[in-house]
C-alpha cells in the first residue's frame, strides 16, 4: 500500500536522496518548522526542473479540511480496524486531483502529531476492500512552507521530499528553489 502512495508522486519532480548527498531525516526536516494544516489546503502541482510532456496533471495534490462529520462518519466505518486520535484528523489529501475527468484518486487523512508540520497518515483502502488493519498505510510524513509560496513534503517511510507549488507549469525555476531541488538540502528549506 506504501508503494501506491509513492507510485501516484512519483515522476521526474521527485526530489530522490541520490549517492553523495547525505540524507535528511524527518526530524531534520521539521526542525524549527512554523505550520499549521490550514497553510495546505488547496490544490498543490509537483515542481519540475523540466517540464512534462504529459498534458494531463496526474502529479496534482488536494487538500482539504476534514470536518466534525467526516470525521464521525470514518470512526464508525474503521474505527475498530484502525487506531487514530480522531479529534486529530486534520487534513484530507486526495492524489492525483479529483477531476471532471478522472474521479479516481488514492485518499489520505493526515493526523496531526505534536510537532508542527508534523502527521501520520492514514491510507484509506480501496472502497472494496475487507478492511484489516494492514490496509491502512500509517506512515509519519512532514509538511512544511518553503520560500513562502511551496509546499514541501517528506515522506518519511521512504525518505522523499516533494516540493510542491499552485501552478502546474512553472516558466522560471527561482534560483533557491533550483538550488533547493538539485540539492535536497533540508536545511536550507
Amino acid at each position: 500500500m506504501a508503494r501506491a502512495f509513492t507510485a501516484l508522486l512519483l515522476g521526474t519532480a521527485l526530489i530522490s536522496v541520490t549517492s553523495g548527498v547525505t540524507k535528511k531525516s524527518c526530524e531534520e526536516f521539521g526542525r524549527g518548522v512554523s505550520f499549521t494544516s490550514t497553510q495546505a489546503i488547496g490544490t498543490w502541482h509537483l515542481v519540475r526542473l523540466e517540464q512534462s510532456k504529459d498534458p494531463g496533471d496526474a502529479q496534482c495534490v488536494q487538500f482539504s479540511t476534514v470536518g466534525e462529520q467526516e470525521r464521525k462518519d470514518l470512526a464508525s466505518r474503521i474505527g475498530k480496524v484502525v487506531d487514530v486520535q480522531w479529534e486529530k484528523l486534520a487534513l484530507k489529501m486526495q492524489i492525483p486531483c479529483p477531476s471532471g475527468q478522472n474521479n479516481k484518486t488514492r485518499d489520505y487523512y493526515l493526523e496531526c502529531l505534536d510537532v508542527p508540520g508534523s502527521y501520520r497518515t492514514l491510507q484509506m483502502p480501496m472502497p472494496s476492500a475487507k478492511l484489516e488493519t494492514a490496509d491502512f498505510g500509517r506512515h509519519p510524513m512532514r509538511l512544511k512552507m518553503v520560500l513562502d509560496k511551496y509546499l514541501a513534503m517528506m515522506d518519511c517511510y521512504h525518505n522523499f521530499v516533494f516540493v510542491m507549488g499552485k501552478q502546474p507549469h512553472i516558466e522560471r525555476v527561482e534560483p533557491e528553489l533550483k538550488k533547493l531541488l538539485e540539492d535536497n538540502a533540508a536545511n536550507d528549506y
